[in-house]
């Protein structure tokens, strides 16, 4: 199963300094939306996080069959997690995020989902 990662659990390895414990615990079935990827850009750019390489991460963009989802889930999350819940939704995949009301929502929708302490755990 893919596993998409939003700007939440990503900030959390950056801070740290550690984004190949992502690679480490979900190798080649994780990917990000570009939005998430973007969000975690703007960090980096204004100095709340490090420039680290995520070259080996696929930054994915959300197909047309998404964007309603999309748009709907934006009046009450952030791009990135909204995008992952987006792809998740229409992909199968699982979500990996901290932020408390994209989980509410991913539950609702019954998409599987973990976090940041979910990856240290595997």
């Amino acid at each position: 199963m893919i596993t998409l990662l939003d700007n939440t659990v990503m900030s959390n390895f950056a801070v740290v300094k550690q984004p190949l414990l992502l690679k480490i615990a979900f190798g080649e079935t994780l990917a990000t939306p570009e939005q998430a990827f973007h969000e975690l850009q703007v960090g980096i750019r204004v100095g709340k996080l490090p420039d680290l390489d995520w070259q080996w991460l696929p930054v994915w963009p959300l197909q047309p069959g998404e964007m309603s989802s999309y748009q709907r889930f934006l009046h009450t999350l952030n791009a990135g997690e909204a995008a992952c819940l987006a792809m998740a939704m229409n992909r199968r995949c699982r979500v990996l995020t901290d932020d408390r009301d994209a989980r509410e929502l991913a539950r609702n929708l019954q998409i599987p989902l973990s976090g940041t302490l979910g990856v240290l755990v595997r």
